[in-house]
């Protein structure tokens, strides 16, 4: 066993050198009395528990305890982690496939990544994973979650996982692959409008998606619509290039704000923005998190566009990482990310209630929010943590059948069995009675309890499930990702919001009107497809 001979006097210099910047005498001997508590700790420990301990935990321990006081992206890094990080990826990993994160002291996914085994089994953006083979997650970090998710190829991994609305804990068996990373997987036309996904930040994006609207460009169309749902984020310097597509030259993009000179940086567009044109809505939800959130929130600020969906995630630290003795490292957080009109994307506590110098507003949680003004109109836009959208419009929640069905990877199953036997699909086939007879047949294998009422309720939904899988095994992702749009409420309300509203300049007068119909069409008690879709988000038959 490693021992210190005086761990107390080894603490105390250690920590009195590496803290030159103490101002004063009192500042001094406030540090060493408040130290010396704690070695005096560490000490009694080593001299007279009941067991040898190794006085390196210890100390490893103590380290981490006090860095949980910060916040969940400041992290101490061993040995392992500081090499791992320092040799980066090579791209490709064999894991779930989902971006994680620490929430109110619990391991949560922030989103799975598109066409993963997370995203193909329905693991959830603001699923809690709890237990990681039987083991309990609580106290992790992403580090710790990241390094039992991953695996070789082929493995399994299981884990539980807690989701509102879900009375019990939900167990998946995930078979891990190789995660192959695209920004920009997605993209079509519908009615005049371009569509394009952006799943990530990497080192590619801009390039990537500059290529996806010339080829839209060249189909022709009369608005976008920039889909960064569920998008983690990534690089910084892509989300400053991909607003450069927006924005105009100088125009501040974002900037950081810290404690030391050297973390304050501005970000300004360089260049005009060649699809200036374009009406433009950025689509966002709670898994949109950092640069997507940089890019959402400088669109907003300058008026390019409207942002609609959810609020986003509220992911917008920087972290630096710091080298520390004995080949350890330490990810602190030194800065904060804000948008051009002066909001913080990050959200904490202080960020929530804190008054700003232009008021405050409640929003739908009641939380306190600050008000800015947007750099061209004067629109109103909320800080305290996240973009909030200029137009919200809610998701259609997964219900009990369809959300067994995604977890136990039904359709996928089924999609399997049935090519074997079918062929001739066209992209115009849908599920008959007796696929759905079929269907239910596999169904039942794996849950029978449930009620004709319940069944008719999700059809609708397992149909598109069963489409998707199939159209995915047939004609790949692309055509799987069109099979399930048709009920994905937040993008048909938002290509329903192109069709309602002549998306103008005057984006304040935009925003008011939509708000004002739908107001009206929910007081009159409109239940009708068209008035119940934009209003809480298309809803099913």
């Amino acid at each position: 066993m490693q021992r210190i001979k005086d761990p107390r006097t080894f603490i105390l210099g250690l920590v009195l050198l590496a803290m030159p910047g103490l101002a004063t005498a009192d500042d001094r001997q406030n540090i060493y009395r408040d130290l010396n508590l704690f070695s005096e700790v560490l000490q009694r420990i080593e001299s007279d528990y009941v067991d040898e301990v190794e006085m390196r935990e210890l100390i490893v321990g103590g380290i981490r305890g006090m860095l949980k006081t910060l916040d969940p992206h400041t992290q101490f890094l061993d040995t392992k982690q500081y090499r791992d990080l320092m040799v980066g990826t090579k791209g490709s990993f064999g894991g779930l496939g989902i971006v994680i994160s620490i929430r109110d002291g619990i391991l949560t996914v922030v989103s799975p990544i598109e066409g993963t085994p997370a995203h193909r089994m329905g693991i959830q953006g603001g699923d809690q994973i709890l237990y990681i083979e039987d083991e309990s997650t609580k106290g992790f970090s992403s580090e710790d979650a990241v390094s039992r998710l991953r695996g070789p190829e082929g493995t399994q991994v299981a884990i539980k996982i807690r989701r509102e609305g879900v009375d019990k804990l939900l167990p998946y068996t995930v078979t891990r692959e190789i995660i192959k990373l695209k920004s920009v997987p997605f993209k079509f036309v519908q009615d005049g409008i371009g569509y394009v996904k952006v799943t990530q930040f990497s080192k590619r994006t801009s390039h990537e998606l500059i290529e996806a609207i010339d080829s839209l460009e060249a189909v022709g169309v009369q608005g976008l619509v920039l889909d960064l749902r569920g998008n983690p984020g990534g690089l910084l310097d892509q989300a400053v290039e991909v607003s450069d597509i927006f924005l105009d030259r100088g125009q501040m993009v974002t900037y950081t704000k810290g404690r030391k000179k050297n973390t304050n940086n501005e970000f300004v567009d360089r260049r005009d923005s060649q699809y200036k044109n374009y009406p433009l809505v950025v689509l966002v939800n709670e898994g949109s998190a950092s640069a997507s959130e940089i890019v959402s929130g400088a669109v907003q600020d300058w008026d390019r566009g409207l942002v609609v969906g959810k609020t986003t995630f509220g992911k917008g630290s920087v972290q630096s990482v710091l080298p520390l003795s004995q080949d350890t490292g330490l990810k602190l957080t030194t800065a904060k990310y804000y948008t051009p009109s002066g909001r913080s994307i990050h959200r904490d506590e202080s960020s929530i209630i804190k008054k700003g110098e232009d008021g405050e507003a409640e929003d739908a949680a009641g939380e306190t929010r600050e008000i800015f003004h947007t750099k061209i109109q004067n629109r109103e836009v909320y800080g305290g943590g996240g973009i909030a959208p200029d137009i919200e419009i809610a998701q259609r929640r997964v219900n009990e059948l369809e959300e067994i069905a995604e977890r136990n990877s039904l359709f996928f199953k089924y999609a399997v069995e049935f090519s074997a036997y079918h062929d001739g699909i066209t992209l115009d086939w849908r599920p008959d009675d007796q696929v759905m007879e079929d269907f239910r047949k596999m169904f039942d294998a794996e849950n029978s309890d449930y009620t004709a009422e319940q069944w008719a309720d999700a059809r609708k939904y397992l149909e598109s499930g069963i489409r998707r899988e199939i159209f995915r095994k047939q004609f790949g992702d692309q055509a799987a990702y069109m099979a399930g749009i048709e009920l994905d409420d937040q993008l048909q309300a938002t290509f329903h919001l192109f069709q309602e509203l002549k998306l103008n300049e005057n984006l304040q007068a935009v925003t008011e009107a939509y708000k004002a119909k739908h107001a009206v069409a929910k007081a009159d008690g409109d239940d009708s497809k068209e008035a119940e879709g934009i209003a809480e988000g298309r809803q099913f038959d």
